[in-house]
């Protein structure tokens, strides 16, 4: 597995939520990569204006954006995080 960790600059907010943010995102893209040829997980951050944007990133399976297009939340979280087509049923959770 290849882990990619950029630079990642300071980010202000609730250390325990943020931390738990990304502990899920983290574990999420692991599991979902798992028995993947050449898995990937790759963890970054742009700035945009005064606003930094994290982003983690794998190879593995991702979301159909179809099924989540009524849900705001889904529309907004889940989409932009979208990487495949392949259902995500085949992994536990």
């Amino acid at each position: 597995m290849t882990v990619e960790i950029g630079e990642l600059p300071d980010c202000i907010g609730d250390s325990s939520l943020l931390e738990q943010v990304l502990s899920n995102l983290l574990s999420n893209a692991f599991k979902f990569t798992r028995g993947r040829p050449q898995p990937r997980v790759e963890v970054r951050a742009t700035s945009e204006g005064s606003n930094n944007i994290y982003e983690v990133r794998d190879n593995g399976v991702g979301f159909d954006p179809p099924m989540h297009t009524n849900c705001s939340a889904c529309s907004s979280v889940c989409i932009p995080l979208r990487n495949s087509k392949e259902p995500a049923s085949d992994f536990p959770s």
